[in-house]
């Protein structure tokens, strides 16, 4: 199993992998936001308090509760940033009780941030959490010298909506 993210499509890449025996099997949207041109206008107040953890095994252990994952997710998730050499800026915000109700990650790398794992906890949906949370780490990004955002996103997945306000487009 692999993945191929280009950002320049290639009508001709399916069939070549189908002569190898290879198939298709889901599909991802890959989105891109030039951060000069980055617009917060639509972005509410919230009442949150925003942390970034730094210990990033914490903070996959925190992502893989809010996602649902097993503890051998969570466990290769550990591993996949343990190993990383990019920047990660794991964010969640509190609300305040306390309660972790948005999260995003951030990974920088020279002049690009890649955004993974945006979510709330069901229950805290359609309150402008993780947009909230998504506008802090883009103007960070772009503080700190990122001129470009990608994301990659399932067609069906509700996170779409929150991207598609900030304009983070294919």
């Amino acid at each position: 199993i692999f993945r191929l993210s280009s950002l320049i499509p290639d009508a001709t890449i399916d069939a070549a992998l189908a002569e190898h025996g290879f198939i298709r099997f889901d599909t991802t949207l890959v989105q891109v936001l030039p951060l000069a041109s980055l617009q917060l206008a639509h972005v509410r107040a919230v009442d949150l308090a925003f942390k970034i953890e730094p210990d990033v095994r914490q903070a996959a252990a925190w992502l893989g509760q809010m996602r649902g994952d097993t503890s051998s997710q969570t466990t290769a998730l550990q591993v996949r940033w343990g190993h990383c050499a990019a920047h990660i800026d794991a964010q969640f915000a509190y609300d305040a009780s306390g309660n972790r109700v948005a999260r995003s990650v951030a990974i920088r790398e020279d002049g690009y941030v890649g955004i993974y794992d945006v979510g709330t906890p069901e229950a805290c949906r359609n309150r402008g959490y993780a947009t909230a949370l998504l506008a802090r780490q883009l103007r960070t990004a772009q503080d700190s010298g990122a001129h470009t955002a990608y994301l990659q996103v399932e067609p069906d997945n509700p996170s779409r909506r929150i991207y598609e306000r900030f304009k983070i487009g294919r």
